[in-house]
C-alpha cells in the first residue's frame, strides 16, 4: 500500500464496504479523525477500501481486547467513512486520516477469513446529508 491522498467527496457511498473494528474510541460524523492500523485483517480491508472508491465503514468493537473480532463482537452501529490520506509508519502501522460521513448500520454480513465486510444502512434521522 503506498501513501495517498483523497479527492473530495462527491458521491454516495456503496451499500456494501470493506470494515475496520474500532476499538477504544467513538466518531461523529462531520469530523475528521486520525487512527492507526495494525490488525492484518484491518489492512487487508484498508486495500480493498482503497481500490475501488476510499469509503470505509467503522463498526465499535465491544471488547478491545479481541484481536480478531467477528460480528457477533461488534456493536452493530457505526460510521462511514471518506479515506482521506494514509501512510505506512516503520513500525508497518499504518497512520489513517479519515473524514467520517454519516451513522450506519449493519444489515448483512459479507465477512471472509481475510476481512471484515458489511451490507450497511445510512442512518437517515442521524445522517450529516438530511
Amino acid at each position: 500500500m503506498q501513501h495517498f491522498e483523497s479527492q473530495d467527496i462527491k458521491h454516495d457511498p456503496p451499500d456494501i464496504l470493506p470494515a475496520l473494528a474500532v476499538r477504544d474510541a467513538i466518531f461523529f460524523p462531520k469530523q475528521t479523525y486520525h487512527i492507526y492500523v495494525g490488525r492484518e485483517k484491518s489492512k487487508v480491508a484498508l486495500t480493498k477500501a482503497i481500490a475501488p472508491e476510499n469509503w470505509i465503514f467503522l463498526p465499535f468493537q465491544l471488547e478491545a481486547n479481541n484481536e480478531y473480532p467477528g460480528v457477533k463482537d461488534l456493536l452493530q452501529l457505526g460510521v462511514v467513512a471518506k479515506i482521506l490520506n494514509s501512510r505506512i509508519l516503520p513500525d508497518q502501522r499504518i497512520l489513517l486520516s479519515i473524514e467520517a460521513i454519516d451513522r450506519a448500520n449493519i444489515l448483512e454480513d459479507y465477512s471472509n477469513k481475510d476481512y471484515l465486510c458489511f451490507k450497511i444502512k445510512i442512518i437517515p434521522e442521524l445522517s450529516s446529508r438530511a
